[in-house]
């Protein structure tokens, strides 16, 4: 499903998985970062760079960045 230097919104927090950051509402946007997909394995773990720092998560937990950003 992702691929690598793809886009993908991470969650700054658990809550934030309940929400959808392609909205254009200000107070879901909030609850994730932008990161790009460095390298991924195939269980589904997944290598994402967010604001300058690595971060080692499941591609359950992150949401494809589908639209522009504004």
């Amino acid at each position: 499903m992702f691929e690598k230097d793809q886009l993908v919104w991470v969650p700054k927090v658990a809550i934030a998985l309940y929400s959808n950051p392609n909205n254009n509402i200000k107070e879901t946007r909030e609850l994730w970062d932008l990161g790009i997909i460095i390298d991924r394995d195939d269980q589904g773990n997944i290598k994402v760079l967010v604001n300058g720092k690595m971060e080692y998560t499941h591609r359950n937990f992150v949401k494809l960045c589908a639209r522009p950003l504004e």
